[in-house]
């Protein structure tokens, strides 16, 4: 659950403010990194669209509010009791999309996954899950769940919730997570970075597990079928209920809404720049995510404090941060290493009293 609170950044991912002690600086500077600074850095190419968030395809069908319960808490139920589902009302905050996938298809993901045997539990450090990133699923499975993402899930989630247009939707954490005893048997109460969330059960209940299900705060415990995804706003507390006794897998993703219906396009068109900034106090004022599971991992600035260095520097949010420049004058990237070493990085630069950050941005073409 791209979490922040999560999380994530919420939005599951990974993400915390870099509280660091307070030096006084007398100013701030920020300059642009131009084409003669850039010769220096041979090896410094542009990161930004090489890892495009999914979008719905242009020729996906929409889904119908007949494929669509709800799950609302009737003043007969606690919330600590098993929620009952309704017909789609929408002003609910949390759905059942019914069978988005047969048991046979739930199961080839399950068992890709057990193939895959490379097991992450530090790509969410707030709220770290056991999983996989669907797109790593082999045989073919990550992008079976990725078109199901794509073409079926975010229609729903469109049409649960009054999105407008569905191709404001997006999605880049999407991932295949393992709860049980021995392991990791829930996630505590938390919300996700993100406008929405998903989690699609692969395991049978009474089966494969026991325990489990999904605590929602405006409505209690919630144990969808399998094949179900449940759907609510990444906004409201949640928590995954332990489990008992075996194996329960979930297909869980973190969806973003454009402000516009032009965004995606503007996405497309757009090129971007690399730029210098040259931080002169600590704490930084900065909130950085870094994707470990994505195909091009890079760090970025998901929030800025408006009173912080880093804003007053001309960091932005969204800006992808992507190195410092060394005490030698030597540029040291971030594209690639985990999240501990960014931020063992950047308090490292206390010392200095100021930090030299490359940050690559948007910019039209």
């Amino acid at each position: 659950m791209e979490r922040r609170s999560k999380t994530r950044r919420q939005y599951e991912a990974l993400a915390i403010m870099l509280l660091l002690d307070h030096l006084k600086a007398s100013y701030w500077r920020a300059e642009a990194l131009g084409i003669l600074k850039l010769a220096n850095f041979p090896n410094l190419q542009p990161i930004l669209g090489r890892n495009s968030p999914h979008r719905v395809a242009s020729d996906a069908p929409s889904i119908s509010i007949g494929n669509l319960d709800s799950i609302i808490m009737d003043g007969r139920t606690t919330p600590q009791q098993e929620q009952k589902r309704t017909e789609f009302f929408p002003g609910a905050d949390v759905h059942i999309l019914r069978s988005a996938w047969s048991a046979t298809d739930c199961q080839r993901a399950i068992d890709a996954a057990g193939r895959h045997h490379k097991w992450s539990t530090g790509r969410h450090h707030l709220f770290p899950t056991t999983d996989v990133p669907a797109a790593d699923l082999p045989d073919g499975l990550g992008e079976e769940c990725l078109g199901l993402a794509r073409n079926v899930i975010l229609p729903a989630i469109s049409a649960a919730f009054g999105t407008g247009s569905v191709r404001r939707l997006n999605f880049k954490d999407m991932f295949l997570a393992r709860y049980e005893p021995s392991g990791q048997p829930g996630l505590g109460r938390h919300t996700d970075g993100s406008a929405y969330s998903f989690n699609m059960l692969l395991s049978e209940p009474a089966l494969d597990f026991s325990g489990g299900g999904t605590w929602i705060e405006p409505v209690g415990l919630v144990r969808p079928e399998r094949g179900d995804v449940l759907i609510h706003r990444g906004s409201v507390l949640h928590e995954g209920c332990p489990v008992c006794h075996g194996t329960r897998h979930v297909l869980v993703g973190f969806v973003q809404e454009d402000d516009s219906d032009d965004d995606a396009d503007k996405e497309l068109g757009a090129r971007s720049k690399f730029l210098l900034r040259t931080i002169r106090a600590f704490p930084l004022g900065i909130v950085v995510e870094v994707d470990e599971g994505d195909s091009v991992s890079c760090a970025i600035a998901v929030d800025v404090s408006d009173d912080g260095a880093a804003r007053k520097a001309g960091i932005e949010k969204g800006d992808c941060l992507r190195g410092i420049i060394g005490r030698g004058d030597g540029f040291i990237s971030f594209d690639g290493l985990s999240f501990e070493s960014v931020m063992e990085l950047l308090v490292g630069m206390k010392e200095v009293g100021s930090v030299q950050m490359v940050v690559e941005r948007w910019c039209s073409k």
